[in-house]
């Protein structure tokens, strides 16, 4: 199971994992989390005093990031160009969907990349990559954003047919 996102890194991710499954002669399922946009609610509009402003204004529907991250993962699918590669968007929070759907799916591996979060964005969403290495029931690879450091690990598994 590869677990994408839409940062500069999920390119890097989906090659890496799928030159390790094609090694494995492993399936492969790209994967992407969407979260549960319902806690955002208009019953506190206006917020901040701005009239012109809801926060659902902001917000895409589920349907529409549904369809959104379908697109992305048919067009990372077809960039490794493999026809049997499988699909799957999920609801909910990031981490628990993710580790929920690996059960379900019964991946023996799940590659993620590292984004590296910091500041804000850590506070609010956490350190996703943490949570899934401390709660997964399956072996987790984490993918840095070093393209010469992932070249030497794709070398050293062509290498030695296993990883």
């Amino acid at each position: 199971m590869i677990a994408l996102d839409y940062s500069n890194t999920s390119l890097k991710v989906a090659e890496t994992g799928f030159e390790l499954a094609k090694i494995m002669n492993a399936e492969i399922c790209l994967v992407h989390a969407i979260p549960d946009i319902s806690y955002y609610s208009t019953e506190y509009s206006p917020l901040a005093g701005l009239e012109d402003f809801s926060p659902a204004d902001s917000f895409k529907t589920m349907a529409e990031q549904e369809s959104e991250a379908r697109m992305f993962l048919t067009a990372v699918a077809k960039h490794l160009g493999d026809k049997y590669i499988k699909i799957k968007v999920v609801e909910g929070a990031y981490y628990e969907t993710l580790l929920e759907y690996a059960s379900e799916y019964d991946a023996d591996l799940i590659v993620m990349g590292s984004r590296g979060q910091h500041g804000l964005d850590r506070l609010i969403m956490g350190d996703i990559v943490s949570k899934v290495i401390q709660h997964a029931q399956t072996r987790v690879l984490i993918v840095p954003a070093d393209k010469t450091y992932l070249q030497q690990i794709i070398s050293r598994a062509n290498a030695n047919q296993h990883v």
